[in-house]
C-alpha cells in the first residue's frame, strides 16, 4: 500500500515546465516552446482564441503562423509577438521566454552581422 501511495506522490517523469533557457539555438528555442505547448495542454486553436495581458487580442494572430512558430526546423526565430501570445496562453513566465527570445536572437544577429571594425561592443 505505502509503495503505490508513494508512486502516485511522486510526480512523472517529463512533468516538468519546459525550461528557455535550456535552449541556445532558434531551433532548440522553437522545440521548447512547442514543448511549452504540449506540457500545458493549450490546443492552437486555444492559443488564437486567448486574450493576453490588458486584453490585448491574440486571435489576430492567423493559426498557420503559431503553427510555424512551434516548427523547430525553422532557422530563425519566432516574433516576439508570437512568443508573447503562445506562453501567455500556456500560462508561463512570459519575462523569462522573452528574456531567452531577446539572447538567442542577439546572438544570431552578431553572428550573422559582426560589428565595424572601430567599433567598440
Amino acid at each position: 500500500m505505502r509503495q503505490a501511495a508513494a508512486a502516485r506522490s511522486k510526480p512523472a517523469q517529463g512533468s516538468a515546465q519546459p525550461d528557455p533557457w535550456l535552449a541556445s539555438t532558434p531551433q532548440e528555442y522553437r522545440y521548447q516552446l512547442h514543448l511549452l505547448q504540449v506540457w500545458s495542454g493549450a490546443s492552437l486553436q486555444t492559443i488564437c482564441y486567448s486574450t493576453g495581458p490588458d486584453e490585448w487580442d491574440i486571435s489576430r494572430i492567423p493559426y498557420s503562423t503559431l503553427h510555424d512558430a512551434l516548427n523547430h526546423k525553422r532557422l530563425r526565430m519566432p516574433s516576439l509577438y508570437v512568443v508573447r501570445a503562445i506562453v501567455t496562453a500556456c500560462g508561463a513566465d512570459v519575462n523569462e521566454w522573452v528574456d531567452v527570445w531577446r539572447a538567442i536572437n542577439m546572438k544570431e544577429f552578431t553572428r550573422s552581422n559582426p560589428p565595424p571594425a572601430g567599433l567598440k561592443t
